[in-house]
């Protein structure tokens, strides 16, 4: 909640919110209105409420925020989200920052769904990873979560081997290697892999995660068959709502989705409309 309000001060003070010239022009001071967040399409997942709620609050503790519906509810088309009342000024200042966090993150959490939906019936889980908007991480994970989806790891304090590991370490298992004589013998890992035989490297080694990168899915169909759920299979890269239910359907634990996910997702048509008290 701290970075959220750190956030939100941020984007009132891009906006200039307390300088809208021309609302100070056209509404009394005193002027007070009810204003209603409206979804205008069918099937959002919504996510960012609070968010909302925190950009009113910064401009004055007077207005108040009156929920409908919460985080995670699937909504349909013409659902009225929340009631805002307060001085009409204030009321339009924030709209556009709070309508912007608001259409962002239920568009996150409504594409996640639709990715969690497809994959039903598996025991695959769908991840985010760290591609989002500097600044905004923690709420778009938070909408990644408000889908259905599942945390990975969040910042660099978890590890995470790449290619670039490997190259500078020599090899996967000497990367493996460093990483537990660093820190602890049974240290959460997840290890990347391009190919099977980096794959029966590391599974040699025993890492909690082995994350196959743009593999086949006979490629993952053999992974998941030797590990035999010795470490969890984890699927990266050109994933998809076309080919995600194939991938699923190999029997992997983890699929991770990156930019399409959290820097890719439509935002949600949400509107804010006023009327006087």
């Amino acid at each position: 909640m701290i970075a959220a309000k750190r956030i939100v001060k941020a984007a009132l003070e891009e906006d200039h919110a307390l300088e809208d010239i021309t609302s100070l022009s056209t509404i009394a001071k005193e002027a007070m209105a009810i204003g209603r967040l409206k979804v205008k399409q069918d099937g959002a997942t919504i996510s960012g409420l609070p968010v909302a709620e925190l950009v009113f609050q910064e401009l004055s503790q007077e207005i108040k925020f009156d929920y409908k519906v919460q985080d995670n509810t699937k909504t349909l088309k013409d659902d009225i989200l929340g009631l805002v009342i307060g001085p009409e000024r204030l009321l339009l200042a924030g709209e556009r920052s709070a309508l912007n966090f608001l259409q962002h993150l239920s568009g996150i959490a409504t594409l996640t769904n639709k990715f969690v939906e497809t994959v039903t019936g598996t025991r695959a889980k769908i991840l985010h990873t760290r591609k989002t908007i500097p600044g905004l991480r923690d709420l778009e994970i938070n909408a990644v979560l408000d889908g259905g989806g599942h945390p990975h790891r969040a910042d660099l304090r978890s590890v995470l081997i790449k290619d670039n590991h490997v190259q500078a370490a020599g090899s996967i298992t000497k990367a493996i290697e460093a990483v537990r004589r660093h820190n602890r013998q049974d240290i959460f890992m997840v290890v990347e892999v391009e190919t099977m035989d980096q794959f029966r490297e590391a599974l040699r080694l025993r890492p909690a995660v082995i994350m196959l990168d743009d593999m086949s899915l006979d490629q993952m169909r053999n992974a998941v068959d030797l590990a035999n759920d010795q470490v969890q299979i984890e699927v990266s890269g050109g994933v998809n709502l076309q080919n995600i239910r194939a991938i699923a359907e190999t029997g992997v634990h983890r699929i991770s989705i990156g930019g399409a996910l959290t820097l890719g997702a439509p935002p949600i048509d949400i509107n804010f409309k006023t009327e006087n008290l």
